[in-house]
């Protein structure tokens, strides 16, 4: 009877061991691709292990967002343009005149101040004979007390005369260029004074000479001498640019004339 428990027993443990060792292992959980949607997990996974903690000046600079870029490096090319040249018109408002044009200025116009500003470029002053009287004359750029921009002409004789700078009810004769062949291109007409010169953009003085016994105003644009017929000019002009159009204003024996060159 022992013998056949003992067979009996050594039978089941060979059994037993074989099927323990043929069992197959499960096979490995395929990895996802990238994009596809990992499959549920059969069971709970055991929790990782502790993770060393990297230093904190890593971390933060891993996870740090980029900056934001700053309003200042936004700001558009006119936006820069402008405040070039509000820094400009700042840097001329600073200047000052020779102390004896201050004094006889403040004489003149106690209700006005120079101002270059009211340029954008150009001299704060000029000097020529504007009325051909042989004596020079001072023109200086000018604001009234209530910041309106114009031009005083304080005549190399004495007495003084104000374009613009708030003063109204004035009037100049607006005409254009002659044509080459000297006739007017418009008939020429009066035309109220601006009460404030502030659309100046750059000015200078054109002086006078004849040719053929013509009045002519003479300057330089792009490097080439220019020489524009006045008719009626007694003396220098004065080269007024806005920056889309210019006119030279010069002196008659009727007044101011105001021509437009075309440009």
């Amino acid at each position: 009877m022992q013998p056949i428990v003992a067979l009996l027993l050594t039978s089941f443990a060979l059994a037993a061991s074989t099927l323990c060792a043929c069992k197959p292992a499960p096979p490995p959980e395929p990895r996802p691709s990238v994009g596809a949607p990992r499959p549920p997990a059969a069971a709970p996974a055991e929790p990782p292990a502790a993770a060393v903690a990297e230093p904190q000046d890593e971390a933060d600079a891993r996870c740090k967002c980029p900056a934001e870029p700053s309003v200042a490096a936004e700001v558009t090319v006119d936006a820069a343009a402008d405040e070039t040249v509000d820094a400009e018109r700042g840097a001329r408002a600073q200047r000052e005149l020779p102390k004896a044009l201050a004094a006889r200025l403040r004489a003149a116009l106690p209700e006005h101040r120079a101002a270059c500003d009211v340029a954008r470029s150009g001299p704060c002053t000029l000097h020529g004979d504007l009325d051909g009287d042989g004596v020079l004359d001072d023109v200086v750029l000018v604001r009234s007390r209530a910041g309106a921009g114009g031009i005083a002409i304080l005549w190399g004789k004495g007495a003084a005369e104000l374009l613009g700078g708030g003063r109204r009810g004035q009037c100049w004769t607006r005409t254009e260029v002659p044509d080459v062949d000297g006739s007017p291109g418009a008939t020429p007409c009066a035309t109220e004074i601006d009460a404030d010169l502030g659309w100046l953009a750059r000015w200078e003085l054109r002086p006078r000479k004849l040719r053929n016994d013509v009045p002519v105003l003479v300057g330089r644009i792009g490097g080439r001498t220019v020489e524009s017929p006045a008719k009626g000019a007694l003396g220098d002009g004065l080269l007024l640019d806005g920056g889309d159009a210019a006119a030279v204003l010069y002196r008659t024996a009727d007044g101011w004339t105001l021509m437009h060159l075309g440009f």
